[in-house]
């Protein structure tokens, strides 16, 4: 998933209200699942409802 620094809610993006982190998750832009192999670093966790809508709408766009 990508992550856009705009915070405007969009049908495939969330936003990050209330986090550190500030932006829109882009669910329909997956990069890669693997944060390993793109060296990411753990900055904060979602909380589970917008997790959930995430992995809902990623679902929905690969199955």
């Amino acid at each position: 998933m990508s992550l856009r620094r705009t915070p405007r809610r969009t049908p495939n993006g969330f936003p990050t209200e209330g986090m550190k982190t500030s932006g829109v998750i882009l669910s329909d832009q997956i990069k890669s699942l693997d944060w390993r192999a793109r060296k990411i670093l753990f900055v904060e966790k979602a909380e589970q409802h917008l997790i959930e809508e995430v992995q809902a709408k990623i679902e929905a766009l690969i199955l």
